[in-house]
């Protein structure tokens, strides 16, 4: 169209027509693309960089970008709309431009729109990939074929490149490398041996670690590789055996330090309650998003609560649906949510009634909202965006970790020290107070209104109680009452009582052992390290025994019944001797702990299974979750270094 004369442009008009044709047109592309995400479109924006333009006589969007790069003071708005313009712009070109870039030595990752890594589906705004450094064409096809095929993300293509150059400089020194269909067993041999003995560019010798990863990506390609087109004419000999392996070394096991509860004390709790009305913007602040400062507020202060209340992941919390509260045929309040983390939808959750409250008055509140994108009206706490994608979901986490973190700063009567589980002081860190230390204070909180385990597992949401031990730390008192329930059927071999009479004493006389409880003063001041029996502990005076042991003591007879059936044909009868003399010592011990069980009634034998039950699972917390390795151990007796 025509350049209007004498025309003056009000605050929201702009013109087009003078820049050149291309840009002109990438121009229109963006604006038609931004207004189709729902991006808020300033004139203001758009009129400062025209102006540049036309100051500059840019003919793309990319060499506009450079312009305001260079500029003393570069405006961020202002390259935020032309970055979003060169991207735009360089895959729509590369779209429609009938070429295949993957075909080429040389990957724009932003172009080609790769993720960025497997854990997001967030898209590469940078960065090329270079093939070039494989040397190999036949490798070099195979990797560009099975990162496209594979759909890899920017971080595995660029692992997968270093790969197949360590296996292409091997290649080339042997006969026939750049020939897949005459590759004989020898050059596999000396590509495994290129990874085995893989160096640094100064000459040192990389970890056991790197050379395990990289030979592993590379033997994943001719796996699952197998029927690309650069790959059928690879010849059979071509193969790894089971010889060619490259472990990584076990890390040695490091001194476990003495654990530290992550769940935040009462009293900072009480201090973050007390100062709940800093948790707030103002109308001058940029997060507001032209919304009313009260109902942004409001929201930050309802999803605290929720989170100190609910015991949820922040995410969980964060993603609730508007009608998440529900209650139950006896009139009692219960949320239902989803648990994305483990696959669990619909699950239900019983609250408080004060929990509930909050609840009502902040739907009361956002259901006052009308101009609320419809995708995300579904939810409790919608984005208070007005405008763009995040307009259409929920409040993000980075949004309301930027709001919870300014507000902990405001806080000037935090303490620097805390009573500690045991009750000594200890200092106490203000990073600690992250939005999942919630989840590990919800659990605490339930362990120490002494909740059974089982329901602490379910209303953790966890299939086992040694994961929610994980977030538990027993403190003094609790760890006294358990002591004291357990501790009163302890017996020694010959079915004497010799339970410790306090909490200190228990622990300064006594080690664990795998089976029960040591005595013997040597041992117990190595740890349980200097056995003078060799661990025959049926046999030993000192060796003390509950009821909580039963079902290793159990496991042990069985043990030795198996051993002592493998060696009846090869030993000698002394050997056998004692492998029946220690089965017997344990069936004497077993049965004076039947015994002595059966002398309790019902509520005496319920309560002590309930804290044998709950110590034996929090001791198992620090184990790896289905990697557990020898017998359980009772946690009555920490070992003491």
């Amino acid at each position: 169209m025509p350049r209007p004369i004498q025309h003056q442009w009000k605050g929201n008009e702009f013109c087009l027509v003078d820049l050149p044709p291309v840009l002109r047109l990438e121009f229109l592309l963006i604006l038609q693309q931004r207004d189709r995400q729902g991006y808020r479109l300033d004139p203001r924006i758009i009129r400062r960089c025209l102006h540049i333009a036309l100051e500059s006589r840019v003919r793309t969007m990319e060499t506009l970008h450079r312009q305001l790069l260079e500029q003393n003071r570069p405006r961020r708005l202002e390259l935020g709309l032309t970055n979003y313009g060169r991207l735009c712009a360089a895959r729509w070109r590369y779209r429609f431009s009938g070429q295949d870039m993957r075909h080429e030595d040389l990957w724009d990752a932003a172009v080609l729109e790769l993720r960025v890594d497997q854990t997001t589906q967030r898209r590469c705004s940078k960065g090329t990939i270079d093939f070039t450094p494989i040397t190999v064409g036949w490798l070099k096809d195979a990797a560009k074929q099975y990162a496209t095929t594979l759909e890899l993300p920017a971080d595995q293509v660029r692992e997968l490149v270093r790969s197949c150059t360590i296996a292409s400089q091997a290649l080339l020194k042997r006969p026939n490398g750049p020939r897949p269909g005459r590759l004989q067993r020898e050059n596999a041999r000396a590509v495994f041996d290129a990874y085995a003995n893989l160096t640094a560019a100064d000459g040192t010798a990389r970890t056991a670690r790197l050379k395990h990863d990289m030979f592993s990506v590379f033997k994943r390609l001719l796996r699952d590789g197998r029927e690309l087109p650069a790959l059928h004419e690879l010849a059979p000999a071509f193969r790894f055996l089971s010889a060619d392996r490259l472990d990584t070394p076990e890390k040695p096991t490091p001194e476990k330090p003495t654990p530290t509860s992550k769940a935040i004390p009462d009293s900072v709790i009480r201090i973050l309650d007390n100062n709940l009305h800093l948790l707030s913007v103002t109308a001058e602040s940029p997060y507001a998003m032209g919304r009313p400062p009260e109902l942004h507020s409001h929201m930050l202060q309802t999803i605290y609560q929720l989170l100190r209340d609910l015991g949820r992941r922040p995410t969980e919390v964060l993603a609730l649906q508007r009608d998440a509260l529900h209650h139950s045929d006896d009139r009692q309040p219960f949320i239902r949510y989803d648990a994305p983390k483990t696959g669990d939808y619909g699950l239900e959750l019983p609250i408080h009634t004060s929990t509930a409250t909050i609840i009502k008055d902040w739907t009361a509140r956002i259901n006052t909202v009308t101009d609320i994108h419809p995708h995300a009206a579904q939810y409790l706490f919608p984005s208070l965006c007005g405008f763009g994608p995040a307009a259409k979901s929920h409040i993000s986490p980075t949004g309301f970790h930027t709001h919870y973190w300014r507000w902990i700063d405001r806080i000037k009567e935090l303490p620097e020290y805390v009573n500690g589980p045991e009750g000594t002081a200890r200092y106490f860190d203000r990073s600690k107070l992250n939005l999942y230390a919630w989840h590990h204070t919800y659990a605490q909180r339930l362990s120490d209104n002494n909740t059974p385990p089982d329901v602490i597992k379910d209303l953790m949401n966890h299939k086992r109680f040694e994961t929610s031990a994980g977030y538990i730390q027993m403190n003094r008192k609790r760890k006294e009452e358990a002591i004291r329930i357990v501790s009163t059927t302890t017996v020694n071999r010959d079915g004497t009582a010799s339970a410790p009479g306090e909490y200190t004493a228990y622990l300064r006389s006594s080690v664990a052992t795998p089976l029960g409880l040591c005595t013997e003063p040597s041992n117990v001041k190595a740890g349980g390290q200097a056995c003078p029996a060799r661990s025959k502990c049926g046999g030993c005076s000192y060796f003390r025994a509950n009821i909580s042991h039963l079902p290793v003591i159990d496991s042990h007879i069985v043990a030795l019944t198996a051993d002592l059936e493998l060696a009846a044909p090869l030993a000698e009868d002394w050997i056998l001797q004692g492998i029946n003399a220690e089965i017997a010592s344990y069936k004497r011990i077993r049965t004076l702990l039947t015994q002595a069980k059966n002398t309790l009634t019902t509520e005496q034998q319920a309560e002590i299974d309930q804290a044998t039950d709950l110590l034996q699972n929090l001791a198992a917390a620090p184990t790896t979750i289905g990697q557990r390795t020898g017998p359980k151990l009772l946690p009555l007796t920490p070992k003491r270094r």
